[in-house]
């Protein structure tokens, strides 16, 4: 029986670095107002392409069939490019209950089957073929039970996808579980069923999913027992070289109490250290845990953010952080999302005397630095009008932020739903008055995605010999962009990828004792 590792809370001090990057509002068609629906229930948002859904809106003479808007970004905004809904559902099959877009695929989650069976739980594939989404497979379990509630939580990245269904049967019944699919060229196929080793039955192990990367998948129970009863825990699993999925951690508070809800949301930030001599670590990840029910240090039930971090084979919970001017039953923390150039955005849908509902945007996680930073609420949707304001937020890979009101009023229509679509951009110029160097930074590359070329600036703070290099996913050298001695100063360098293929690659600036990494997006 392999040993578990189970992590209690490190109140260490942690920190944002806030990046120099602007909020930019996108206009965006918004479908007709119609009350119910829940337009923006489930989002997603990549570089050009988002989905929003609506689950409760009804088609025909059926009830609550549900239907998802796939979005096109164009030079005018955001617009609909197309709806749908399969064909077959039975009424209450609340189709886009859940959703996920990727590159130019996309998986939304329904309570019912194109065979007209409610509660066979289902989730549709589309592809996207330059002109129009196209429904390619539909995906069940192998071990497929009726209320499994399979498709309530969906991610995706490149040849990996995961499915939670929270009441399947896991360790034992209605524990929940989470089911992984791999692309083998044609089609998706199920490659694992994931438990908690230690579930209960109602856990609702698999209500929050996600891909942490080919190696490491997290999967939210916020009913599970941590260190109290039903405060919520988070596992997580680890492939082996045998293709195997395997526990090897539960994350927790120590001090968590039943209601907490932690674990209720998941998003993750890649920090990559590729090993060099001056490094004592091979790599490093941030996990961020939603617990919308925690209590705040004064007791009072606000909901709370923890930061969950791997070092050196170990998982630990570094950090918790409370929202500024929070308040009782704000559920900071219902929802969560982050980007690499937008920074980490906290949904808190029930701020407010009318569960106005508010939205926090901090900068990029950095462990090296002990300062927080600043938070802003900027957003023009942000008003009295607007109720559970930040039910969704979800961001893309090139600063692109999405954020939904699916219970908002919309020209008389209770609950018809409301989305909007945020962009971040670099706001500093050449024109801009030049200030002293004090530290070394490596910024996040522009354009990102990028095809086939993008610019990576950096500075110096001490002459010294400067490499900056770029690797593939598997860590393998790609090209050495600067290997030479320079002087302080700001410094921009273009990297070409015209023979390589889409995908994610590393970039690394090593100069005297400074050592950073980041990602970047090739999409052809």
């Amino acid at each position: 029986m392999k040993t578990i590792k189970t992590l209690s809370i490190l109140l260490l001090l942690s920190a944002y670095t806030m990046p120099g990057y602007g909020q930019i509002f996108n206009e965006s068609k918004q479908p007709e107002a119609i009350e119910n629906q829940l337009f923006g229930f489930s989002i997603s948002v990549s570089d050009w392409m988002a989905v929003v859904t609506a689950p409760q809106k009804d088609i025909g003479n059926k009830k609550s069939i549900g239907s998802a808007f796939f979005y096109k970004r164009t030079e005018n905004g955001w617009e609909i490019e197309q709806e749908v809904t399969p064909s077959g559902l039975p009424s209450f099959s609340n189709f886009g209950l859940s959703s996920k877009i990727s590159s130019q695929s996309a998986f939304i989650g329904s309570l019912g089957s194109e065979n007209g069976i409610l509660m066979e739980e289902s989730v549709f594939v589309y592809e996207y073929n330059d002109t129009a989404w196209t429904h390619t497979q539909t995906l069940r379990p192998t071990d497929a039970k009726l209320g499994s509630r399979f498709g309530t939580a969906i991610d995706v990245e490149f040849n990996l996808s995961v499915v939670g269904a929270y009441q399947a049967d896991g360790n034992e019944s209605k524990s929940g579980a989470a089911y992984v699919f791999e692309y083998d060229g044609e089609a998706w196929v199920q490659t694992a069923k994931l438990s908690a080793d230690d579930g209960e039955s109602n856990d609702f192990f698999g209500h929050a999913v996600l891909i942490l990367d080919n190696q490491f998948i997290a999967v939210g129970a916020y009913n599970a027992s941590g260190a109290n009863e039903r405060s919520g825990a988070v596992y997580i699993f680890e492939q082996d070289n045998d293709g195997n999925w395997n526990q090897v951690a539960k994350l927790f508070d120590s001090t968590g109490t039943s209601g907490d809800l932690f674990g209720y949301s998941l998003a993750t930030q890649v920090d990559v250290a590729i090993p060099t001599k001056n490094t004592n670590h091979t790599f490093w990840k941030t996990l961020f845990i939603g617990a919308p029910g925690s209590n705040d240090i004064d007791d009072i039930q606000t909901g709370s953010v923890y930061f969950s971090n791997l070092r050196d084979d170990q998982w630990f919970i570094s950090f918790e952080k409370f929202g500024k001017n929070t308040a009782a039953n704000d559920h900071f923390g219902v929802t969560i999302a982050q980007s690499t150039l937008a920074g980490l955005f906290v949904g808190a849908n029930r701020t407010g005397v009318n569960n106005e509902g508010m939205v926090y945007n901090y900068g990029i996680y950095n462990q090296q630095s002990p300062i927080i930073g600043s938070e802003t609420f900027d957003f023009p949707g942000n008003n009295t009008a607007t109720e559970y304001y930040g039910s969704r937020v979800a961001t893309g890979n090139g600063g692109e932020v999405l954020v939904s009101s699916p219970y908002r009023t919309v020209e008389g229509n209770q609950n018809a739903g409301y989305v909007e679509f945020y962009h971040y951009e670099i706001t500093s110029t050449d024109d801009e008055p030049l200030e002293e160097i004090t530290e070394y930074k490596l910024d996040q590359n522009y354009p990102n995605p990028f095809n086939p070329a993008t610019t990576i600036n950096y500075q110096v703070k001490d002459p010294g010999m400067v490499k900056l290099t770029i690797f593939n996913v598997l860590g393998q050298e790609i090209q050495v962009l600067v290997n030479e001695q320079q002087t302080i100063g700001t410094y921009s360098a273009r990297f070409d990828a015209s023979s390589l293929a889409s995908g994610f690659y590393f970039y690394r600036l090593e100069v005297n004792n400074f050592v950073s990494t980041k990602k970047m997006m090739l999409i052809k």
